[in-house]
């Protein structure tokens, strides 16, 4: 394994969220860093991104990987479990109705979602968004729902049917979260510290893989190389690699290589060895909203001390093809968020906005939305330069669907009595929900730049993508449970 980062070192703290901002001298060190300025305003971006954690992990990406972006927001990660380190641990599999008039099938995907939701541990229920989300074998129970949370999956229940007919359903978050103990990993504690890293690993990350494949005597670790470079050589290829820290160029040949360098920089690689540069390149990825909820019920209520941080709930709003084209979203407590991010956003002095804040928080709920990828209009272009051009854009649809979502979601919210804020949805930019894809995607008749059923790139016999890259299509679901899932097909397939 040539991998560009380095082991991030573990979660910084066992302190939960209420001690580290509130009673704990040093505790706006584990939240802040040294940098005052890592929570200033950027944009409408998760604040999942703006951890010290999280930037670390993201710094100097656009840079090392030589990235020009217009008009999309770029953001990777060069660390052993790349974005995993930063995720929302969103689970879900695609049905046939996600994969219709593509070569990948749910079929061919179903006990790969199977053997990977009991091997990391999943955690939600089998409610009215189970058919959605996929059946997932071992499923744990989830964290008991927060107080706004509970109240607003309280009122679902009463409005259900307003919910039907609006094309709405909302059911508990499905997270790739242990709630009880498992092969050495805690159960979440409900600590509120999800976005800087979870201390229990309850949270699944990738480089917690590294401790079993340390223990298999073919596996070897090569870390801090950038690949830079695909060559064929007699036994099969090379793989050129320049060291992050010295600069030197070492080269490593394999009669296959499998390539999983993130949806960009296995676009690179491809298109740099196959001669594609000047020519254009698909990019897909989701648009994005974030809305704002709040429960009048819970005016001047307490803010609890205890959260799960990531979603608790979900919702799903259906497209005009039914569930095949639905928007998602995910829904969370504020517990676990600073203040400033939803201060920032009011249309008042800051001591206002603060007074505010504090009696309206305990009734709050924020979402992300996500669309499907078909309304992305990105490209990618490797120029004759080497750098990566990245070009964003939106679908001229794009505004109506966001409209008719916004609508129906304040309407169906009003019947379990939340109210959507005003100027509380916000569009997001291209790029800033980091769910690239289907740069080298898999067709039934691919050409060189493409890959086919196995993920074999055309025209480079014996290199497989098994990243987003290989994504033919990019629903609004979360989508890193299937770049899992059809990378253990693919490897399967080899073996």
């Amino acid at each position: 394994m040539l991998t560009a980062g380095q082991v991030l070192p573990p979660a910084s703290s066992p302190l939960d969220w209420w001690r580290a901002r509130s009673t704990d001298p040093a505790g706006w060190r584990v939240l802040q860093g040294n940098d005052p300025a890592l929570w200033a305003s950027d944009g409408n971006s998760s604040p999942k991104f703006r951890t010290p954690r999280a930037a670390s992990l993201f710094e100097g990406y656009a840079e090392t990987s030589r990235i020009d972006a217009h008009a999309f927001t770029v953001r990777g990660a060069l660390a052993i479990g790349g974005l995993s380190e930063a995720w929302g641990a969103g689970v879900a599999c695609l049905g046939p109705e996600d994969l219709a008039g593509t070569v990948l099938s749910a079929e061919a995907l179903a006990p790969h979602y199977q053997h990977l939701a009991e091997h990391i541990g999943v955690s939600g229920a089998d409610d009215d968004l189970g058919a959605y989300f996929g059946a997932m074998p071992g499923l744990q129970s989830p964290r008991p729902l927060g107080p706004a949370a509970a109240a607003l999956h309280e009122g679902y229940s009463r409005a259900r049917v307003a919910f039907s007919k609006a094309g709405v359903m909302l059911g508990r978050g499905r997270n790739a979260v242990l709630t009880r103990p498992k092969d050495g990993r805690g159960g979440c504690r409900e600590c509120a510290m999800c976005l800087w890293g979870c201390g229990e690993n309850a949270i699944y990350v990738a480089s917690q893989e590294l401790q079993w494949l340390r223990a298999r005597p073919n596996f070897r670790l090569m870390a801090g190389l950038i690949a830079t470079a695909l060559r064929r050589d007699d036994d099969g290829w090379s793989v050129e690699a320049r060291d992050q820290s010295t600069g030197a160029i070492s080269r490593h040949s394999a009669p296959r290589v499998l390539l999983a360098a993130g949806a960009l920089g296995t676009a690179r690689l491809v298109r740099a060895t196959l001669g594609l540069q000047g020519a254009p390149g698909p990019l897909l990825s989701n648009p994005t909203a974030a809305f704002a909820l709040w429960l009048p019920r819970l005016l001047g209520a307490q803010q609890p001390r205890s959260a799960f941080a990531l979603a608790q709930l979900s919702l799903m709003v259906s497209g005009p093809l039914g569930m095949a084209d639905a928007a998602f979203a995910n829904i969370f407590q504020v517990s676990g968020l600073p203040a400033s991010e939803l201060i920032g956003r009011l249309p008042l002095s800051l001591p206002s906005g603060r007074r505010l804040m504090q009696t309206l928080m305990p009734g709050m709920l924020v979402g992300n939305l996500f669309l499907p990828g078909a309304l992305s209009r990105h490209s990618l272009t490797l120029e004759a330069s080497g750098e990566l051009t990245l070009s964003g854009g939106f679908s001229p649809a794009l505004g109506k669907r966001l409209a008719d979502a916004r609508r129906r979601i304040g309407g169906a919210m009003l019947r379990a009595g939340a109210l959507l804020l005003p100027g509380g949805f916000v569009a997001a930019e291209a790029g800033s929900d980091l769910h690239y894809a289907g740069t080298v995607p898999m067709r039934v008749s691919p050409v060189p730049g493409e890959s086919d059923a196995q993920g074999e790139v055309a025209g480079l016999q014996g290199v497989y993508v098994v990243d987003g890259a290989a994504l033919p299509s990019l629903p609004a679901k979360a989508h890193t449970f299937t770049i899992m899932a059809n990378a253990r097909r693919i490897a399967s397939s080899l073996v």
